[in-house]
């Protein structure tokens, strides 16, 4: 029945109580429509939103991928795990913990016997160990890679000589020398050799020869040493005698400002 048969029976006299219940039903049928029609709407409105928030949340998605993708964020990601271990690595100090009782002290059993030390053969290992509790010594000034036989003959064949008073104490030796061997000599005898003289004369490139003061007895060849800037010269090699017995002739050019020295004996 609806609302136009329900007025139509009132008129004719119906019960009240029907009418009153005819309405009822017929608002009810009128909004459970209305309802269900909102229902709909509401749903396909809820629909849309639905859709534009799962399309926002993707971009969304996006977005925050691309920050977190690129290059800057990387590397802060990166320095920050690399922090994070190395002070995971570390360990956190934590507090200082109580004082815990003082143990006991074990002794244990003790060991068999070693081998006698002069029998004892160094293993590798001992000998890492060794090694590992020497000091190292401090790196140096760059040596000479020459032996000291190739240092010799470098100084011997130099054109430049060492001067005497280089040479620490050098001097005061030969004087010790020559004092010494004239309180030994005597002058007569020592088959007719005469005492021990010590010269000293003063050298340059231009000098060629030395005389000495007295004649070199031996025939020449009394020559105790022979010096140039404390280095030692030899006789045929370096220089000769002449016939006079005073006469060296030098076979080498001395340095400018340089000496050269003789102890001989006179006679």
């Amino acid at each position: 029945m609806n609302l136009r048969d329900a007025i139509k029976k009132h008129k004719e006299g119906s019960n009240p109580d029907d009418f009153r219940a005819v309405i009822a039903t017929i608002a009810e049928d009128l909004i459970t429509k209305q309802l269900s029609g909102i229902e709909q709407e509401v749903q396909k409105e809820i629909d849309k939103l639905a859709g534009k928030i799962a399309q926002t949340e993707d971009e969304v998605k996006k977005e925050i991928s691309k920050v977190i993708n690129s290059d800057k964020v990387q590397r802060t990601i990166k320095d920050i795990i690399t922090e994070l271990i190395a002070k995971g690595m570390r360990g956190l100090k934590g507090d200082r913990g109580d004082k815990g009782d003082r143990g006991e002290s074990i002794e244990g059993p003790q060991g068999p016997m070693g081998p006698r030390g002069k029998d004892y053969v160094l293993t590798s290992q001992d000998i890492r160990a060794i090694a590992d509790i020497i000091p190292k010594p401090k790196d140096g000034l760059d040596g000479s890679p020459d032996s000291s036989n190739e240092v010799v003959d470098k100084v011997n064949s130099a054109t430049r000589k060492i001067k005497l008073a280089m040479i620490d104490g050098l001097e005061e030796r030969l004087k010790l020398l020559h004092r010494t061997i004239s309180e030994k000599v005597v002058s007569k005898g020592g088959g007719g050799m005469g005492n021990v003289q010590h010269e000293l004369f003063n050298v340059s490139s231009a000098t060629t020869t030395v005389t000495t003061v007295s004649p070199i007895s031996g025939n020449g060849y009394a020559i105790m040493g022979l010096f140039h800037n404390g280095q030692q010269l030899h006789r045929g090699t370096h220089y000769t005698v002449g016939g006079n017995r005073r006469t060296i002739t030098l076979t080498f050019t001395p340095q400018d400002d340089t000496q050269i020295t003789i102890v001989y004996i006179r006679g």
